[in-house]
């Protein structure tokens, strides 16, 4: 019985903890609380818990409702899960609504609460039976809507702008590949299916890490999830790469396809499980992540483009390069606990900012050495002067407010999308004859000479 109760969706997890952290909080002695009614035998078991209760002192009656917080726990689904679960008592009070509607949103509620509550404990399967029909897949009980937006979440939205980004690069002042269904279909892929294949696995592999990690959790910038809900986007992800790949096949020929996806899956698989070439280790971690240049051959095979200029290569190594220790800064108290051997861990936070800012102050020097592009110019300068503002506002000897983060990455992405929009306009990574061939009347460029 002290295996079986509490449960930790009574008390939570670790159970021992939790009830003296219970015992601690809590003035008054719960009592014959949530105890579990059935029977357990050595051919197996069935009951029920009680997760509501009520308490009775003369004329007046305390309510109680909770949710038992787990390791991966995210605290507004939590109080999400304890409002729905008082909502039977304050249901009492208010005048009621239609009791079918109410019965139909009681259910999708509860199945939904139910099939997470059973994520989080990673239950990986369980038996569902409806009248004289069972099932045991667990994807059938999520919802396909909630599936897809679990599957986005996953794929980090803000970061799409890296992939975008390396796949518009060849193509700046292109205009016809706007009628082209292979550079639309490029582009999608590039969005959404490639980020949540590459992130998935990134998320598989660090879910000791993220559970801690105060960046991740929105709808931006990554879930915090257990193992087991993360395979369940397993299949959404794999399903997503299917009819690119075919297109791709088509249009690009399977050999060059095969060997193509096979380099994305292998960098990202050797980043993610790698033994000392991970992004646990460094200083390699930083340079894994290049893997995302394979976007750009993609791209160029896709619209029939030349491969960009050897400047062009060296400034995208900049750009992944700076934003992989950046990101690396602001994580690096929850890789530190979780035993991450990376670069920022390694330099500890202040050095780590000193080799950003040099990094920086390199591209920065590249940049206006081989473009004569005032916009790709301007955002390494910013970037640069946003760096020196996070570490002379920011804390000395920890990492910046999960407030602060967001301040920086709103600022990069503004900038990222309107930068992007720029150079695609003005051709900035095209030779310079190349670019004024193409370049249209409506947008001048004082470099070209006509």
């Amino acid at each position: 019985m002290r295996l079986l109760h509490p449960t930790p969706a009574v008390c939570g997890a670790p159970t021992r903890v939790a009830r003296d952290a219970i015992r601690a909080a809590e003035p008054y002695d719960r009592g014959l609380y949530a105890g579990p009614f059935g029977y357990v035998s050595a051919h197996g078991s069935e009951f029920c818990v009680a997760i509501r209760s009520a308490l009775l002192l003369g004329s007046t009656a305390h309510l109680y409702g909770g949710a038992g917080v787990v390791r991966g726990s995210i605290a507004a689904a939590e109080w999400d899960e304890v409002h729905f679960k008082m909502r039977p008592f304050l249901s009492l009070f208010p005048a009621p609504s239609s009791l079918v509607r109410r019965a139909l949103l009681r259910y999708a509620w509860l199945r939904n609460l139910f099939v997470e509550e059973l994520l989080q404990l990673a239950v990986a399967a369980w038996q569902t039976v409806s009248c004289s029909s069972s099932r045991s897949l667990p994807g059938r009980a999520v919802s396909l809507p909630r599936a897809l937006l679990f599957a986005v979440k996953v794929s980090r939205p803000y970061f799409w702008l890296v992939t975008i980004w390396l796949y518009l690069l060849p193509t700046g002042q292109y205009y016809h590949l706007w009628s082209q269904a292979r550079f639309w279909a490029g582009l999608l892929y590039a969005a959404l299916p490639l980020n949540l294949l590459c992130y998935l696995m990134n998320d598989l592999a660090d879910v000791d890490v993220d559970v801690d990690n105060p960046r991740k959790g929105g709808v931006l910038y990554g879930v915090v999830a257990h193992a087991a809900a993360l395979r369940t986007a397993v299949p959404t992800a794999v399903l997503a790469q299917l009819p690119f790949l075919a297109a791709f096949a088509v249009w690009c020929g399977a050999l060059q396809t095969l060997g193509w996806f096979g380099a994305v899956f292998a960098v990202n698989y050797v980043y993610n499980f790698g033994p000392r070439v991970s992004s646990r280790y460094a200083p390699l971690d930083l340079f894994c992540p290049c893997g995302y240049l394979l976007v750009i051959p993609l791209s160029c095979a896709l619209n029939g483009l030349p491969s960009p200029s050897v400047p062009t290569w060296v400034h995208t190594v900049f750009f992944v390069v700076r934003s992989q220790l950046w990101i690396q800064t602001f994580d690096i108290e929850s890789d530190r606990r979780a035993g991450r051997r990376n670069t920022a861990v390694l330099l500890g936070l202040q050095r780590s900012q000193l080799l950003l800012g040099a990094l920086l102050l390199l591209e920065l020097a590249f940049v206006c050495t081989s473009f004569a592009d005032w916009g790709l110019q301007s955002f390494s300068a910013v970037s640069l002067c946003l760096l020196s503002l996070q570490v002379y506002l920011g804390p000395q000897t920890a990492a910046p407010s999960p407030r602060a983060i967001g301040t920086i990455f709103a600022v990069l992405g503004l900038g990222g999308y309107g930068l992007l929009t720029h150079v695609w306009l003005m051709g900035s990574f095209m030779p310079e004859d190349q670019r004024c061939a193409l370049q249209p009347a409506f947008i001048p460029d004082p470099s070209c000479r006509k």
